[in-house]
Parts: C-alpha cells; sequence; structure tokens
C-alpha cells in the first residue's frame, strides 16, 4: 500500500487502532479472531507495512464499525493500492449493523437513492424492526437499537449533510402490518423541515430521466485524502467504487433521479396522499401481508 511513510497509510491505520481501542480490544484479542500475527495488527497500526483491501475489511468486519466510516477506510486504502472498485463479502447482520459510538462519523455529505425500501437513516424503530424480521436477520430488536442510535449521526451543527431520494414504490412495499408502513409514512413527513436533511419522493406514474434499478450511497468524506466512494449493498455482500469515472456515473443518475423528486410542502402533500392510499389498498386486500 504505496511507500513507506504515505500519509494515507499512516492515516488508515491510526484509525483502525483508534476503533479498536474504543472497543476496549487488545491487539492480542484481534490477531486471534483472525488468525494473525499480533505483529501484524501493530504494524497494519502504526503503518509500518503494506497492507490490502481485504486486510481493512477484515478488520473493519470484525469491528463492526458503522458503513460510512467502513466505506471511507477501504476507500482509502484503495486508493493507496491503485484499485477502483472492490467486494467485501457480507458478515452476520448483526455485525454490519454494529456501530462504534465514540468514533466521530468521517463524512461531510451522503446521498442516497433507494427504490425499494426506506433508508436506514430514516427508519421508524418498528420499520427497522420489521424489515430486519422479513430478511431474517438475527436479534432484530439490536438491529432496531442500533438504528435508531445511529441516526443521532444526524444531529447537531457538524452533523453530515444528508441528501436523500426515495421512489414511493419503497413507501407501498411492506412486508408487514399496515400501520407500520402509515407510521414511517408519518414519520417521514415530520423529517422534511429537519435541517441536516433534504428529503426528495419520486412520485409514481412520473417519467424518470434515468434508470437505477437498484439503491446507491454516494459518500462524500472530510478528509481531502479520501476519494468520493460509491456503495451498493446486498444480501451476499457489498460493492464498493471510487474510480472517479465510475463515481461521477452514480452522481449523474442521482441528480437525475432528483431532478423529478418532489421537494419540501410538496413532499408533505404527497406523503399524506400516500398515507391515505396505504389504508385503502390494505382494504381492498384484507388478510394479505400480515394486516
Amino acid at each position: 500500500m504505496g511507500t513507506r511513510g504515505s500519509p494515507q497509510r499512516y492515516r488508515v491505520g491510526a484509525e483502525l487502532r483508534r476503533v479498536r481501542e474504543n472497543l476496549g480490544w487488545s491487539g492480542e484479542r484481534v490477531a486471534d479472531s483472525l488468525e494473525w500475527s499480533q505483529s501484524k495488527v501493530s504494524r497494519i497500526e502504526t503503518g509500518a507495512t503494506a497492507f490490502t483491501v481485504r486486510d481493512v475489511d477484515r478488520l473493519l468486519g470484525l469491528y463492526g464499525v458503522d458503513p460510512d466510516i467502513r466505506a471511507e477506510l477501504l476507500a482509502a486504502t484503495a486508493e493507496e493500492n491503485g484499485e477502483g472498485s472492490w467486494i467485501t463479502i457480507a458478515g452476520g447482520w448483526g455485525r454490519r449493523q454494529g456501530a462504534v459510538a465514540a468514533l466521530e462519523s468521517t463524512t461531510r455529505e451522503i446521498r442516497q437513492y433507494q427504490p425499494v425500501v426506506v433508508p436506514g437513516l430514516l427508519q421508524t424503530r418498528a420499520y427497522a424492526h420489521a424489515m430486519a424480521v422479513a430478511v431474517g436477520a438475527g436479534s432484530p430488536d439490536y438491529i432496531a437499537d442500533v438504528r435508531m442510535a445511529r441516526q443521532q449521526m444526524l444531529e447537531g451543527p457538524d452533523a453530515p449533510r444528508f441528501v436523500v431520494v426515495v421512489d414511493a414504490r419503497a413507501l407501498l412495499f411492506r412486508a408487514f402490518p399496515v400501520e407500520v408502513s402509515r407510521g414511517q409514512i408519518q414519520h417521514l413527513t415530520g423529517l422534511v423541515d429537519h435541517p441536516n436533511i433534504e428529503l426528495g419522493v419520486v412520485p409514481i406514474g412520473v417519467q424518470h430521466p434515468v434508470v437505477a434499478a437498484q439503491g446507491f450511497t454516494i459518500f462524500d468524506f472530510r478528509s481531502g485524502l479520501s476519494p468520493r466512494t460509491v456503495w451498493i449493498e446486498s444480501p451476499g455482500g457489498d460493492c464498493y467504487f471510487s474510480e472517479e469515472a465510475a463515481v461521477a456515473r452514480f452522481e449523474k443518475a442521482f441528480t437525475g433521479l432528483k431532478s423529478v423528486a418532489l421537494h419540501g410542502n410538496h413532499v408533505v402533500e404527497y406523503l399524506n396522499a400516500l398515507d391515505v392510499e396505504v389504508e385503502r389498498l390494505d382494504a381492498i386486500v384484507p388478510g394479505v401481508g400480515g394486516s
């Protein structure tokens, strides 16, 4: 990874050490868990040796860090190695949702598009719990609690900006009782005026300038050393892109989707109408979908 003494290498190593110390773990414990030598952990943390995306991914998976921190450190490592994209294998649901609360957010802005589900940073606890059950994740209570704690990153003057576009179809999809869907929709109306959230909703039937069948997130980091990174989450593993041309394609798609989304008071009016529509549709198909 780069040359000896690379600033990027030192920074990634220092952040990895910081995460480990926040967890209260010893280097020996980490080494035993990964079947590494303790000296390898030490050399990585001090930047004294080259390390790979896989090395960093294994450490972050063990620690259970937040998605933005994971993306930032993997992107920094990949850039030093000349890698523009990479795939990580999913760990357990609990590990992937884990948080290191003492570690500050590394992002300046998060842009996210979701066509099927409500973004985790905007979910109610009931919705988060129901989704965890629906995907077969273990410990849904723990996952929901961690997700609620994670949302605190959007509070305060130093919080990252969260620009999110949600397709209205995500608000009609449900794998849980209608009360959970309606509660989620009503929760979103209360977030329209949040100072750190810019919420857009793509209405049903609008002509799309671009097609994005899968959700994606674009991280813009505070550190000028780390490249903007796209994250695509899936049950089997996560894909990341930091190569400039690839990121630009996702940014173009996001801009196009945002251009046809409703914002501000128009979102509130549309969500209120969807709330009524969800209740109406549930009455048409009673007993279906867990109602």
